[in-house]
This record gives structure tokens, C-alpha cells and sequence, in this order.
């Protein structure tokens, strides 16, 4: 129900009531049973800088460090 107060000249004006909406989000714990500890350790474990050597040696002219 929507309050009016009067003003002058007959007029009125709705009353400004304050409000807060205030949401509050928590880490949801059951969601680590789910989460497959074996992908985070390998992911993990990789190295990222790597040196590829070509398998055919002698076509290429020799071994290659790039990425």
C-alpha cells in the first residue's frame, strides 16, 4: 500500500520509505566433493616452457627450440 503525504495546494507526495537489498553469496562447500583433485594436480605439475626437438633429424637439418 503506497502512503501519500500531503503538501501544499492540494497536492501530495509519496512517501520515500529506505530500503536495503542486501545480498549475501557463501562459498558452497558440497561443490569441492565434485571437483576431480587429479586435473588440478596435473594442470598444475605441467611446465610451461618446454623444448620440442623434431623427430626426423636429418630431413629437417637439425634440432629446434622453439615453442
Amino acid at each position: 500500500m503506497k502512503r501519500l503525504k500531503p503538501r501544499a495546494q492540494g497536492r501530495s507526495f509519496a512517501i520515500q520509505k529506505p530500503s536495503c537489498h542486501i545480498t549475501i553469496v557463501m562459498k558452497d562447500i558440497s561443490l569441492d566433493e565434485y571437483i576431480d583433485t587429479d586435473s588440478i594436480t596435473w594442470s598444475q605439475n605441467k611446465k610451461k616452457d618446454t623444448t620440442m626437438s623434431y623427430y626426423d633429424m636429418y630431413s629437417n637439418g637439425g634440432t629446434w627450440d622453439k615453442k
